[in-house]
């Protein structure tokens, strides 16, 4: 191991075999894991209560209707039809995130959190979004890393305990992720006109849909000058993370560089910009490209105060133990790939690595015309559909929605009464905006909803689903409310409205 700072070394100078098909230090993964099963967790809670609204046939998104709109693709989910049915799926999701965290049958719950995720993205398409596609990325590569080496119950037990080292062509796959994802929205972002002008933010804030407060009021207060700095500073850090972070020389500094802009941009985004989860899983992919002797160093500190991770897993495996449910997995996928050979897996990833790379290439025509990239078979598409792979980052790219966008649910009542059903207000002055929790599922669905014409197949369900869920009611309509954006310089619109559905309750 080197244990000084030098200008280049294998730890990091890609071009060297040993950063492909070396061991590297655990620890940084074993963090990940725990910060990602956290992240799972509170998913899976926080799909609870959106178990009949949008994954049950008695809801919004009934399985009849997706196929309607020629989502077929696998999901367990698709023989769930009953909401309750999807609340204990829903429980069982977070007991494998909290088994995943804590580390315990550490490689069979990253396969199962990571089934469940490309389960739950595949039922409800219309309101999966850029977070659940990196997520589901995520999980799936992590399936291949012995997560659970460090920081773990399955350490305490394993013949591996106090070991930091793995393989690292399966880790190296998470950081491939991690740039494909930088350097795919950069591209396509620099295609648009608003990005390289720096009017996007500009744009993009006016799209109350995906705004916070703070975003609002940016809009209001801040100056063009400023904005336009953000937004060339967000094309600078996009585009030039991939360097500093994967840069041969000059590290650890350039990687400790771009990984705290990197932060600050997430955190930026994630004050002004209503984009659930994204900001949160792209920081938590950063605990991945840790340098060990960071750890190293946090480690002494809590050692000298007295903290031993130890405690925490000592106390968990006591509960399990306890529980009789340290019997329910057995031994099934313990030590998974202790023993395959470190070339075939190598090439299997190397594969799968190329078909996602492909698809990210040919989802965008002017990058694929570019390079000459041949078109890819639609079996093979279907099958990094089905597995949650396929991927587009084109976030607010190649520019910002031109659009936004606000349904109004109008129920009339039969004492009278006319109100936003979202909001309890009439429906004059009401716009339903929903900034944390699990209803910032909304957002996604409205923004795909705003898109959908008249005899979308999903209206009825959604008139449907309304009129079972509101006592009183007489009648249900469904009003889109649109604004387009406009460039610096031009007065902003006002909203028009158009009737899309409605019904009567009976």
């Amino acid at each position: 191991m080197i244990n000084d700072y030098q200008l280049s070394t294998p730890r990091y100078n890609l071009f060297h075999p040993a950063y492909w098909f070396g061991d590297i230090d655990a620890r940084p993964f074993a963090l990940f894991r725990i910060a990602f099963g956290a992240l799972m967790l509170k998913e899976a809670l926080y799909h609870l209560p959106l178990a009949e609204a949008f994954y049950s046939d008695m809801g919004i998104l009934p399985r009849h209707a997706l196929t309607a709109l020629g989502y077929e693709t696998f999901s367990l989910m698709n023989s769930l039809p009953a909401a309750w049915m999807v609340m204990i799926f829903f429980a069982v999701w977070a007991a494998v995130a909290l088994g995943l965290m804590l580390g315990w049958r550490t490689r069979i719950m990253s396969i199962l959190n990571f089934v469940i995720l490309a389960s739950v993205i595949n039922r409800a398409p219309l309101i999966a979004t850029g977070a659940e596609v990196a997520q589901c990325a995520f999980a799936f590569w992590a399936i291949f890393i012995p997560l659970g080496r460090f920081y773990s119950l399955d350490a305490r037990r394993s013949k591996f305990a106090h070991s930091t080292a793995i393989y690292a062509f399966p880790a190296r796959m998470i950081h491939i992720q991690i740039a494909i994802i930088y350097i795919f929205n950069a591209l396509i972002k620099m295609q648009g006109f608003s990005w390289p002008n720096g009017n996007a933010l500009f744009q993009a804030l006016q799209v109350q849909l995906y705004t916070f407060p703070l975003g609002d009021w940016l809009l209001t207060n801040a100056s063009l000058e400023l904005l336009r700095g953000l937004t060339h500073l967000t094309l600078l850090i996009e585009g030039g993370f991939t360097l500093l972070v994967f840069a041969p020389i000059l590290q650890p500094y350039l990687r400790a560089l771009g990984l705290l802009a990197g932060v600050g941009l997430h955190v930026g985004i994630g004050l002004a910009m209503n984009i659930p989860n994204f900001p949160v899983i792209m920081v938590l992919s950063y605990l991945t490209l840790l340098d060990p002797r960071w750890i190293d160093w946090v480690e002494k500190w809590l050692f000298k105060r007295g903290w031993r991770i130890g405690r925490m897993e000592i106390i968990a495996t006591l509960i399990i133990e306890k529980s009789g449910c340290s019997g329910l997995i057995g031994q099934i996928g313990r030590g998974a790939f202790v023993g395959a050979g470190r070339g075939a897996l190598a090439l299997m990833l190397m594969g799968l690595m190329g078909a996602v790379l492909w698809g990210n290439i040919v989802d965008n025509d002017r990058i694929a015309d570019s390079l000459g990239a041949p078109s890819m078979s639609s079996a093979v598409q279907n099958l990094l559909i089905s597995a949650g792979l396929w991927q587009s980052w084109g976030l607010f790219a190649p520019e910002p929605l031109s659009q936004d966008t606000a349904f109004v649910i109008v129920g009339t009542f039969r004492d009278g009464r006319v109100l936003d059903l979202r909001t309890g207000q009439p429906p004059e002055a009401s716009r339903a905006r929903y900034f944390i929790g699990p209803w910032s599922r909304w957002n996604k669905f409205e923004e795909n909803m705003g898109r959908a014409d008249n005899t979308h197949p999903v209206l009825g369900p959604w008139l449907a689903y309304t009129c079972r869920g509101t006592p009183g009611l007489a009648s249900v309509e469904i009003i889109l409310r649109t604004r387009p954006t406009v460039h610096p310089g031009q007065p902003f619109a006002d909203y028009s409205s158009r009737r899309m559905a409605g019904r009567d309750c009976g």
